[in-house]
């Protein structure tokens, strides 16, 4: 009878899922935070490389309609009701005081959409279980970060999904 009831409790188990573990590995991990109303999610995936960090970004609506796709080489391709509307490029670079350093350019593909430039400013709180982006410069406008638009993404994963093969920690 016991043999049984252990059979059935371990069938159970293996049934469900693991929490990725969550703990303070700096930038390295996957990072998320979703729109205002739920309009979006957004995960942003950093591994490090050597002596370099990578950045990966993933946008979707929740209704489908747009998407953000990119890979660990910084470039990306945006999607709108399923047509190509603008390319990405991402530069990270490692801040000498501490922090991240990320470039985007967004270049239109169709002419009814902007293009944009801006720099924000990566930070990992204390716990490492929150990162904060500081827009510090917008289409060549520049803002102190105790005055730039401030983005907090949680921490979902010390991993990330499909690291680059070879990547080294």
């Amino acid at each position: 009878m016991y043999g049984i009831a252990s059979l059935a409790l371990v069938t159970a188990l293996s049934g469900c899922t693991v929490r990725p573990q969550i703990s303070n590995t700096g930038f390295t991990g996957t990072w998320a935070r979703s729109g205002g109303m739920d309009t979006f999610h957004s995960q942003v995936s950093i591994i490090q490389d050597g002596g370099r960090y990578l950045f990966r970004w993933r946008l979707d609506s929740n209704d489908g309609t747009w998407h953000v796709r990119c890979g660990w080489d910084g470039k990306c391709e945006e999607f709108l009701d399923g047509a190509k509307v603008a390319d990405y490029a991402f530069d990270v670079r490692e801040r000498p005081e501490g922090g991240l350093t990320i470039e985007c350019t967004r270049v239109p593909v169709r002419k009814e959409v902007k293009g944009y430039h801006y720099t924000d400013v990566l930070e990992v709180d204390l716990s490492g279980k929150s990162l904060v982006s500081y827009t510090v410069e917008l289409n060549g406008d520049r803002f102190a970060k105790e005055t730039a638009t401030r983005k907090i993404l949680t921490k979902i994963s010390d991993t990330v999904a499909d690291p680059p093969i070879g990547t080294r920690s």
